[in-house]
């Protein structure tokens, strides 16, 4: 990720042409108010990865006029610092190594910004690889390494319960429940 400030810094606006095709495309409004709205974006990408709806609405918070944000955001989009699906299958990764299920995953997706069809074709994709039932298993396996001395019952309730905080669906639960217990 580029650091907002340095990209500010060492690119000044009137010889820059990522800045120049940015300016030019917000011409017919306030090319100050755009300028400001387009470091503002940079400032709030340095600090953590968003998706194109959340920094719209963050712009939109900070006082940009809808119009503005969104055509900031576009441009953002069209340069390349900004791409929903690969932000999306960050967030994915994450919640797998955290042995999470398809229910907090797609929690999390929305809960972010992403929209339904990315979040949608996303989880078809991992449900595709296997990889909420690979979260699963791996999930039973830290609870079985976690209670070595727990009997078969105590282990198995400790692994419900933390499946179901996980966000995993039954069906994969009770897989991994009925092949690790």
């Amino acid at each position: 990720m580029i650091d907002a400030e340095t990209f500010l810094k060492s690119y000044d606006s009137d010889s820059n042409p990522v800045i120049e095709s940015v300016n030019e495309s917000n011409a017919e409004s306030d090319n100050e108010n755009a300028q400001k709205c387009l470091h503002s974006a940079l400032r709030i990408l340095n600090a953590a990865a968003q998706s194109c709806r959340s920094l719209e609405d963050k712009l939109e918070k900070k006082g940009f006029d809808r119009r503005t944000a969104e055509k900031t955001v576009t441009d953002l989009k069209k340069i390349g610092f900004l791409n929903d699906e690969a932000f999306a299958e960050n967030i994915v990764d994450k919640c797998l190594k955290k042995h999470s299920g398809i229910i907090a995953v797609r929690h999390e997706l929305l809960r972010k910004g992403i929209e339904g069809a990315i979040a949608e074709n996303l989880i078809s994709e991992t449900i595709r690889q296997d990889l909420f039932r690979k979260s699963a298993f791996e999930l039973a396996e830290t609870v079985i390494a976690r209670n070595p001395e727990a009997n078969r019952e105590t282990r198995l309730k400790k692994f419900w319960s933390a499946a179901k905080r996980k966000g995993h669906n039954f069906e994969t639960a009770n897989e991994a429940a009925r092949e690790m217990f």
